[in-house]
């Protein structure tokens, strides 16, 4: 839209940022509220490889409901190129410590995700924009610091004019 007229200038609109796919946010609130999935810090998911327990943060319920509809796998090896950097080897070795190892989720470009929501996941849900990678930074926040249930992170998900 041209409004300097002679002056030149010309005026961008921005599309607004899409919003989440409003059928995955209501079955991912579900999820979160249905007690199925133990919740843990600081990684999507971890496993115990002795018992098979399985705990998810927030984003790895949602990682794992994309899992479930194709998008994805889980990589529960811990020697996944990404494993090597030095932070994220240290988590794993942590992790495993305790019976429990980390899971990365494994992307079309054999790329692990094992602490962020992965691209893939976000596409999948309909999750773009800076307002989104805000609140998806809320939510890690939440999670991982907050001491804030699943139930809890699953009203302010319902709430998110973002999402």
């Amino acid at each position: 839209m041209d409004i300097g007229g002679s002056m030149g200038i010309t005026l961008v609109l921005r599309a607004k940022e899409r919003d989440m796919n409003k059928s995955i946010k209501a079955h991912w609130v579900a999820v979160l509220r249905s007690g199925d999935y133990a919740q843990c810090p600081g990684t999507l998911r971890k496993v115990n490889k002795n018992t098979e327990e399985q705990l998810y943060c927030c984003l790895g319920v949602l990682t794992d409901l994309a899992i479930a509809n194709g998008i994805g796998t889980w990589d529960d090896s811990c020697d996944h190129a990404v494993c090597k950097d030095s932070e994220v080897q240290s988590v794993c070795e942590l992790v495993m410590s305790d019976g429990f190892q980390a899971s990365s989720f494994a992307d079309s470009d054999n790329y692990a995700w094992s602490a962020y929501l992965p691209h893939e996941v976000k596409k999948w849900a309909g999750m773009s924009g800076h307002a989104t990678e805000d609140i998806i930074m809320d939510l890690m926040e939440m999670n991982d610091y907050g001491d804030n249930t699943f139930e809890q992170i699953a009203d302010f998900i319902e709430s998110s004019d973002i999402l």
